[in-house]
């Protein structure tokens, strides 16, 4: 299947896709949104128990950004064959 390289967005049906670029925007926000949270949260963590959650949320952060990339890479691949 050849990919042309158009302005218009892909769809499955009637339903819109969102474009690589949509979703890294996406992904860097929600990365230094986790980031920020981290650092306040343990900048301000007087216990143990807030700390080890604002050290998850970035853990999970992180995890989510490298998956999506992925994700990302993988479809990129099935879209140029």
């Amino acid at each position: 299947m050849q990919c042309l390289k158009t302005k218009e967005t892909p769809r499955v049906g009637s339903k819109r896709l969102a474009t690589q670029k949509e979703i890294r925007r996406l992904i860097v926000l929600v990365t230094i949104v986790g980031v920020l949270f981290e650092g306040i949260t343990g900048y301000f963590a007087h216990s143990v128990e807030r700390y080890a959650l604002a050290l998850l949320f970035g853990v999970c952060g992180l995890i989510a950004f490298l998956g999506s990339t992925m994700l990302i890479e993988e479809t990129g691949k099935e879209i140029k064959e």
